[in-house]
């Protein structure tokens, strides 16, 4: 049994709370309400709480009270964490036994308050085994039922955008009514596409005509255009089992526009979708400093760190081909294409300086060792202050510092030449190259490309998460 006074946390989670309520609710109140009686029945004082609202116990879902609790748990603040019901601690019965053996690592008991289930004891960790395994069916069962009624509703005409589409107002989660704003930087960015014009392109006439995400940022990203050019929603179009079917919502592009871009996309040379990865042997994990490998994860590539063995990833990183190759490649036509982004000439210029410097000092290095070669060879043969033997031995060194010096001049040459051919490259060309040609052009200007692991929401961007260290 668990000893008394033992401090103890309670952890409450709701998967949804908006627009709920009856018996069948665990609301936060009820939950803490619950776990207090339990407290003070066993005399353990509760000492914080941890809340996760609208967030879902199902694997690989981000709950940021939750990992708060385990950082703490590992800190070794409290001795037993109290839940209203097993499922709240986690639907996933692989996930959740992973986590409850993280907590008895740190000496953590974990006890459910309506359920008589206490780790501290064997009768207590069976049922805790039985109780994931029911909990995983469940989640399982409700999911397959979610995705039956998202599958009728689209048969009948009916989207489906809990996080709403740009260019509509939403309803219950389904377009009704056109929003005139976003809905004309949609129509110009069907229009600027079937055309010819570059996703890149597009981004920038986006936020040229003043239009935003509406998550707030400055540019809509690459890969954003291209979901948006991609979207049968805005043909009028939902995509439901069996094929395209005429939508309840309006259609904010011509149908015969959205086909001809799908039709672009599809003809477009398989080279330039980047399956091998723009930056493959450039990405490094931060956590380990191993380079990071492509892996295919639900058929789509990513960057994954494998490093195995002695040297193994405290914190492996993975973050998507997409996400990461979007975003180094509209730096590196920032870089390189100063028309489009007039700060980014400062950038171009400064690096030019570097490489300029770098040649310089180096052919300044050489010429000074060759100064004092002269000097050394008056001391030996006019002033003869020097034997042989120390003139030979300090003459062979300054050779050798000269020869160097004379090398590295000559490398920082090449590698000044090297990224010239692509200082002109803009949005127009960039589109025309095939995968190898745009690799080689960013190899010229970028040594590696260091990522993050993912913390959280705030972290799923590959600029919070990438730093480029430029040549």
């Amino acid at each position: 049994m668990q000893s008394e006074r033992q401090k103890a946390v309670g952890y409450v989670r709701v998967s949804q709370v908006g627009g709920r309520g009856g018996d069948s609710f665990l609301s936060p109140d009820l939950q803490r309400e619950r776990i207090q009686a339990w407290a003070d029945y066993r005399q353990a004082p509760v000492i914080s709480w941890y809340t996760d609202l609208d967030v879902s116990g199902r694997a690989g879902v981000y709950r940021p009270e939750f990992e708060r609790m385990m950082l703490d748990a590992a800190a070794g603040a409290f001795e037993t964490v109290a839940v209203y019901r097993l499922t709240r601690f986690g639907r996933s019965s692989k996930e959740c036994a992973v986590r409850l053996d993280e907590l008895l690592q740190h000496g953590v008991d974990l006890v459910s308050v309506t359920e008589d289930l206490d780790t501290s004891t064997p009768g207590g960790r069976f049922m805790r085994s039985t109780l994931f395994a029911m909990a995983q069916f469940e989640s399982e069962r409700i999911g397959e039922e979610w995705s039956a009624v998202h599958k009728a509703r689209r048969r009948r005409g009916l989207a489906h955008a809990t996080r709403g589409v740009y260019g509509y107002r939403v309803d219950g989660a389904v377009p009704v009514a056109i929003d005139d704003a976003e809905a004309a930087a949609v129509r110009g960015a069907y229009h600027r596409r079937a055309e010819g014009h570059s996703l890149y392109a597009i981004r920038l006439w986006l936020h040229e005509q003043g239009h935003r995400p509406r998550s707030g940022a400055d540019y809509f990203s690459a890969s954003a255009v291209g979901r948006m050019l991609r979207s049968p929603v805005y043909a009028g179009l939902v995509d439901a089992p069996g094929g395209l079917v005429e939508a309840s919502h309006p259609a904010v592009v011509p149908r015969d526009v959205w086909e001809r871009v799908q039709a672009m996309r599809a003809a477009a040379p398989t080279s330039t979708r980047h399956r091998s990865g723009l930056l493959a042997g450039l990405v490094v994990c931060a956590s380990c400093g191993h380079r990071m490998q492509t892996h295919y994860q639900r058929s789509r590539p990513t960057y994954r760190c494998k490093a195995d063995g002695q040297d193994r990833c405290p914190q492996p990183t993975v973050i998507a081909h997409s996400k990461l190759d979007t975003y180094v490649e509209g730096e590196v036509l920032k870089l390189l294409d100063p028309r489009r982004m007039p700060r980014s000439k400062h950038r171009r210029e400064g690096a030019d300086a570097r490489r300029h410097r770098r040649v310089t000092a180096a052919e300044r290095r050489a010429a000074d060792i060759t100064r004092a070669l002269d000097r050394l060879s008056d001391e030996r043969y006019l002033l003869g202050s020097l034997d042989a033997a120390e003139y030979e031995r300090q003459a062979a060194r300054l050779l050798a510092d000269r020869q160097a010096a004379e090398v590295d001049a000559a490398e920082q040459r090449e590698a000044a030449a090297r990224v010239q051919p692509v200082v002109q490259l803009d949005a127009a060309l960039w589109d025309r190259m095939n995968l190898t040609q745009r690799q080689r052009a960013v190899r010229a200007v970028v040594n590696l490309v260091e990522v993050h692991p993912a913390r959280g929401a705030r972290w799923s961007e590959a600029r919070e998460r990438a730093r480029i260290d430029w040549l």
